[in-house]
């Protein structure tokens, strides 16, 4: 159980980081004074209702608090609504959607309140999904290369290899890339499963 459970997680957090990255452009404005603390708390609020059915940008541009440009506001709040379903999708947990956001630069209590806000939507979201029928589709391949890495957003030479692997799905691909000691630890996590599967296995024979 607790090596499925490493192999859960690790997959878990892979797909959401590739299922919500493209969203990051939208999203951008997040990290900017275009919109203050008060303006994110309030779309964090209105994309978490949209999400039910509870409420729509009409709702958000009527509110007098909000004084951002319509445009970023109309950019963002899409943005945000895609960002709940996909991590709802995945059932992101706290450690998934940090992981997921880094790359966004998000400022800590930003961060804190989009990890409040779905675990406060969580079942509902969850409930409204299987309604939907909604179902994560089965891996039937995988495909990977190494490149070097010679650069990266945080440093300026890091000199290191990096690992682009691909998961193949009946209707898609998922892709992300990992450094050669969380690829490492991958493998090892599914030795270990796999391991755990035959002794189960065995136990049942």
């Amino acid at each position: 159980a607790e090596y499925m459970g490493r192999i859960s997680g690790y997959l878990r957090r892979s797909y959401v980081m590739s299922s919500v990255s493209h969203l990051f452009a939208s999203l951008a404005p997040l990290t900017t004074d275009k919109i203050d603390d008060a303006t994110f708390k309030k779309l964090i609020k209105y994309s978490c209702n949209a999400v039910l059915g509870l409420a729509d940008e009409e709702a958000l541009f009527a509110d007098q608090s909000v004084s951002t440009d319509r445009a970023i506001l109309k950019e963002v709040f899409a943005g945000l609504i895609a960002l709940f379903i996909e991590l709802a999708k995945a059932n992101a947990q706290d450690r998934d959607i940090r992981s997921a956001l880094e790359e966004l630069n998000l400022s800590g209590d930003r961060l804190g309140l989009i990890c409040q806000a779905m675990d406060a939507k969580r079942e509902e979201y969850r409930a409204l999904l299987s309604r939907t029928s909604f179902s994560l589709a089965a891996v039937t391949g995988v495909k990977w290369r190494i490149d070097y890495a010679m650069q990266s957003n945080h440093l300026e030479k890091i000199n290191s290899p990096m690992f682009f692997v691909q998961l193949e799905l009946k209707d898609r691909t998922i892709d992300f890339w990992c450094t050669q000691a969380q690829l490492q630890d991958l493998i090892s996590s599914m030795k270990d499963a796999v391991k755990q599967v035959d002794r189960s296995l065995t136990a049942f024979a």
